[in-house]
């Protein structure tokens, strides 16, 4: 019986993400920045936000790879998130 931990099964085994290239390039990140809203937390707190560009590269992502939001892989933040 093989010992097996969590985090090597399925699909969210994954190549070392420092080398990964980012899905749009900052000019076309430039053309559509302005289009998404940016809400700062209100006077009584609240989660930070997210970052922006990581989100829709995640939405990208699963747009390309035509793979289920849950499995999106760990550079990206939790699909609920994105």
């Amino acid at each position: 019986m093989s010992n097996r931990s969590h985090t090597d099964a399925g699909s969210r085994m994954e190549p070392d993400t420092k080398d990964l290239q980012p899905e749009l390039t900052d000019e076309q990140w430039s053309l559509i920045v302005d289009l998404l809203s940016h809400r700062l937390p209100g006077s009584q707190g609240g989660r930070p936000k997210a970052n922006a560009r990581v989100c829709f590269e995640g939405i990208l992502w699963v747009l390309r790879s035509g793979a289920h939001s849950k499995d999106l892989p760990f550079r990206f933040p939790s699909y609920v998130t994105c």
